[in-house]
């Protein structure tokens, strides 16, 4: 797993932003002090982004502490709410994350360990190295042979650097029914796509541990609740499944015939809003299946304000790019939820009546695997509108992996550009239409934030694309 690396001699070492990452789900308030302590406690200094999978919780309000709380529970295993909160984490301009399921703890020298092997090395991840402790306290004392020989990296044992950021899909569209296992398909996907690794040497990371397997190493009697899931990887992935989630291969794609759409499709409709506005106090009645307003956290909640029975809401950091990171998690909350087609629309809250539903019922019965358009609202600004069919849910994504750089019309040329391609001139052996050139900087800093291929092989030996 390790690969050897001439250290570069620094004369000073600049000081990274990490943001270390923690999906919650019920957990009891002391076990979450715990985890939220050690991250505090850490000595190089971190923020540390909490995501509540649908039941949040109360949280004080730090400088160090983001916390996003998704309007409904995910259940694949805390997938979907880490994968967000580390795209979230680059979006805000972090040059690492690393995470830490809420049952879990760091020693204090973990980031900073994590972070001289990243820089000093200069990998594009870490894996850290766990210690088992079993509920009642007793620490495992056998060594579990698949963390010893690197055929397993535990998730809270990674730390990824912002070149490997277009992996975070593999956590983010997770699909619930593939069971547990999305950290192998991550350490399956680092492997192929060659990217730099290197290993700690000493364990920083505290792992509680429910396995049968671990109680059977250590020859303890066990005690329930055990770890039982029914799903995993091994038994229920889904090749084809995978890549329409995540625009990955691993392995070749292969169509299934059996995973053929049910009639009528779900439809979601994801509307954002990057604006401050003042709703009008209309009625707002639900329009799709699943209806998603996605707004910065300074917006008043929909729900507060209008009768919005149906209608769900997301709160996010407000930042430059909002617009996209917005519809590119939106999108994915909606094909997460078991939508077969996300309808887009950024607009004005405000404006959703007649003329957005007319809208809406246009976009809706396209059918085609991807759709991009603009329109012009009813006070003169412009509107935008994506539909993203589950053939191709990844490109939803594309929205929140772009530069931040990008403005609204930008994102949105790039994001049309980009998805017709993958959609239908790729198979043809077209070039992609970018929008603008792009440098081989801009290459290869786009291959890390999306993992498509346009120019060069930079870091990488393959590509996602």
């Amino acid at each position: 797993m390790s690969h050897s690396h001439a250290v570069k001699e620094q004369t000073s070492t600049p000081t990274w932003r990490v943001a270390v990452i923690t999906p919650y789900w019920r957990e009891a308030p002391d076990v979450l002090a715990k985890c939220m302590a050690s991250v505090r406690e850490q000595t190089h200094r971190v923020t540390h982004i909490l995501v509540s999978d649908g039941v949040p919780a109360q949280l004080p309000e730090r400088p160090d502490l983001i916390h996003v709380q998704l309007p409904y529970n995910i259940g694949n295993s805390g997938g979907t709410p880490r994968g967000l909160g580390a795209q979230l984490a680059f979006n805000l301009g972090f040059d690492a994350v690393a995470f830490l399921d809420a049952d879990n703890w760091y020693e204090p020298d973990h980031i900073e360990r994590a972070v001289k092997a990243l820089q000093q090395e200069d990998v594009d991840v870490v894996f850290a190295r766990r210690r088992m402790v079993f509920p009642d306290g007793e620490v495992m004392t056998v060594a579990d042979a698949s963390d010893e020989s690197g055929r397993h990296v535990d998730t809270n044992c990674y730390v990824m650097s912002k070149r490997a950021a277009f992996l975070l899909s593999v956590w983010l569209m997770w699909p619930q029914d593939f069971g547990i296992g999305e950290d192998r398909m991550m350490l399956v996907l680092i492997n192929k796509m060659r990217l730099r690794t290197t290993r700690l040497n000493v364990p920083t990371v505290w792992y509680q541990t429910n396995w049968p397997l671990h109680y059977r190493l250590q020859g303890k009697a066990p005690v329930a609740p055990l770890r039982a899931p029914k799903r995993s990887v091994h038994t229920h992935f889904n090749e084809g499944i995978f890549h329409q989630m995540t625009g990955l291969s691993a392995p070749p794609v292969a169509s299934d015939p059996s995973q053929a759409r049910q009639d009528p499709p779900k439809i979601g409709l994801v509307i954002v809003d990057w604006r401050r506005r003042t709703p009008r106090g209309e009625r707002m009645t639900p329009m799709s299946d699943l209806d998603l307003i996605v707004m910065p956290d300074d917006v008043p909640h929909p729900c507060e304000v209008l009768d919005a029975a149906g209608v769900h809401a997301l709160k996010l950091p407000r930042h430059r790019g909002y617009s996209g990171t917005a519809a590119g998690f939106g999108a994915a909350l909606a094909f997460m939820k078991g939508c077969d087609r996300v309808v887009v629309i950024h607009t004005d809250w405000s404006l959703v009546g007649e003329a957005m539903r007319t809208r809406y019922e246009h976009l809706k019965g396209l059918d085609v695997p991807f759709h991009g358009e603009s329109f012009e609202l009813p006070n003169g600004e412009t509107g935008y509108a994506m539909v993203y069919d589950r053939e191709h849910a990844y490109l939803s994504l594309l929205a929140a992996q772009l530069p931040m750089t990008l403005d609204v019309e930008a994102r949105f040329q790039w994001v049309k550009a980009l998805g017709v391609w993958r959609t239908l001139e790729r198979q043809q052996g077209k070039p992609p239409a970018l929008p603008q050139p792009v440098t081989r900087a801009q290459a290869a800093d786009l291959l890390h934030r999306t993992g498509l291929q346009l120019l060069a092989r930079p870091r990488m030996s393959s590509a996602a694309a």
